[in-house]
C-alpha cells in the first residue's frame, strides 16, 4: 500500500483522507530506547458541520442547535420570579439614570471650558463635585453680563441641578435593589466585594 497525501479526498492506493508516514523515514534506534508512537491522521467528512460551500452558515448552526434543544428529555426553564422581574426593573432606570448624569458631567466640564473668563473663573481649581456645587448655586441675572454670560450661567446651572436630581434617583434605586436583595438572598452581601448592584447583577444573569 502506497503512502497517501495528508489531506482528505486524494487517493494514493489506500483509504481517501488518510496518512502514515513512510516506514523508511522512521529514525532507526541502536539503544534501549522504546521506539516512537506510531500515529496516524483520518478525517472523515460526517464529523464535520454541514457547511454551506465550505464556510460558515448561521441557520444551518441554528438549525442543529435547535434540534439539540428539543431531542433534550426536559427543556431548560426560563429564570422567573418576582424578585427577579423587580430587580431587573430597577437595575435598568439606574443603569439609565447613571449613565444620564455621567453625561451631563462631562457636558458640564465642556461648557465650563469653553464659557466667558469671567464665568470659568469661579470654578478654577475646582473638582468634579466642587464643580457642580459651584454651578448649581449661580443665580443668572439681568445685570450679570451680556447675553453670552447670562446663557453660560443658566445652562451650567441647569446641567448641575439635572446631575443632582439624577444622582438622587440613582440613588434611591440601589436603595431599593438592596432591600430586594436582603430580603430575598443576604447571603450574597456577607461576600467580600459584593454590594447590593453587584448582586441584583448576578441574581438576574
Amino acid at each position: 500500500m502506497h503512502n497517501c497525501w495528508p489531506w482528505p479526498g486524494s487517493t494514493q492506493g489506500c483509504e481517501p483522507g488518510r496518512w502514515k508516514p513512510p516506514a523508511a523515514t522512521a529514525p532507526a534506534f541502536t539503544d534501549n530506547r522504546p521506539p516512537p508512537v506510531s500515529w496516524s491522521w483520518n478525517w472523515t467528512a460526517r464529523n464535520a458541520p454541514a457547511r454551506r460551500a465550505g464556510t460558515k452558515s448561521d441557520p444551518i448552526d441554528a438549525e442543529r442547535a435547535a434540534r439539540d434543544a428539543l431531542a433534550r428529555a426536559q427543556l431548560a426553564q426560563p429564570k422567573t420570579g418576582p424578585e427577579r422581574a423587580a430587580l431587573q426593573m430597577r437595575l435598568t432606570v439606574r443603569r439609565a439614570a447613571v449613565e444620564r448624569a455621567t453625561t451631563a458631567q462631562r457636558q458640564l466640564h465642556a461648557l465650563i471650558v469653553t464659557a466667558p473668563e469671567t464665568v470659568r473663573s469661579r470654578f478654577r481649581g475646582q473638582n468634579t463635585r466642587a464643580m457642580i456645587s459651584t454651578a448649581a448655586r449661580l443665580r443668572p441675572t439681568p445685570v450679570s453680563g451680556d447675553v453670552e454670560i447670562i446663557t453660560a450661567l443658566t445652562v451650567l446651572r441647569d446641567l448641575a441641578r439635572r446631575i443632582r436630581t439624577l444622582e438622587t434617583e440613582a440613588a434611591a434605586h440601589e436603595t431599593a435593589i438592596l432591600t430586594i436583595v436582603r430580603s430575598w438572598r443576604p447571603d450574597l452581601l456577607t461576600l467580600t466585594s459584593v454590594g447590593p448592584i453587584v448582586a441584583a447583577t448576578v441574581l438576574t444573569a
